[in-house]
């Protein structure tokens, strides 16, 4: 279980620049929440937000930062990539 707190900050990803962004910050963990990262970073629809915030990808899009509404992962056995406003 984690506890989540709304902030606000200028989020960076490749050449998006998104200022007063808001987004749940982990203030907090529960013992069993003990998996190894360096955060969580919200792809789910809106209506999933546990905390009720815009996931940073529809910040995106509202604010017409992409090319185009979408986002794409891609994984494998050397590591992964998420593309955001395009898929390969």
């Amino acid at each position: 279980m984690v506890g989540i707190e709304p902030s606000q900050d200028t989020l960076k990803w490749g050449s998006l620049n998104s200022q007063n962004i808001t987004f749940g910050e982990a203030v907090n963990m529960t013992p069993d929440f003990d998996a190894q990262f360096d955060g969580l970073f919200g792809m789910a629809f809106p209506s999933l937000s546990s905390a009720g915030l815009e996931p940073p990808f529809f910040t995106f899009a509202r604010q017409k930062l992409l090319n185009a509404n979408q986002f794409s992962f891609t994984l494998g056995d050397s590591g992964g990539r998420l593309d955001l406003g395009k898929v390969p």
